[in-house]
């Protein structure tokens, strides 16, 4: 059985209008909003989120570092039956990632509760 509303690390990019969006952009685009449940966007597979800040950390700073735009946000969530990550095009076609990052968590929802402050 999958227990609900656990507590999980979420990265996001921060726009200049202070919206918070995916931050591997690949495409497909999900926008958070704090405080407020966010679904997996339709032909999408399952959110990605961490479950550490240490893991999450260790992600970024090997994709490209932390940058302004790069936020850690302590979020809650709902996981996912789904283990991997991928997306469905209008062609029909999927493309899928199978290796993810260790410490990834798939959530079927996100709600993002605070920014996390990284020194």
């Amino acid at each position: 059985m999958i227990k609900r509303n656990k507590k999980g690390i979420k990265i996001c990019r921060v726009g200049y209008d202070n919206e918070l969006t995916s931050c591997f952009i690949d495409g497909m685009v999900t926008k958070y909003k704090k405080r407020r449940w966010t679904k997996r966007p339709e032909n999408c597979g399952p959110l990605a989120i961490f479950n550490t800040i240490e893991s999450a950390i260790y992600f970024i700073r090997h994709h490209g570092g932390l940058h302004n735009d790069r936020n850690l946000y302590l979020c809650k969530y709902k996981e996912s039956k789904e283990k991997l990550l991928y997306k469905q095009y209008a062609t029909g076609k999927i493309s899928t990632w199978k290796l993810t990052p260790e410490g990834t968590i798939f959530a079927d929802e996100v709600k993002i509760i605070k920014e996390l402050k990284i020194k």
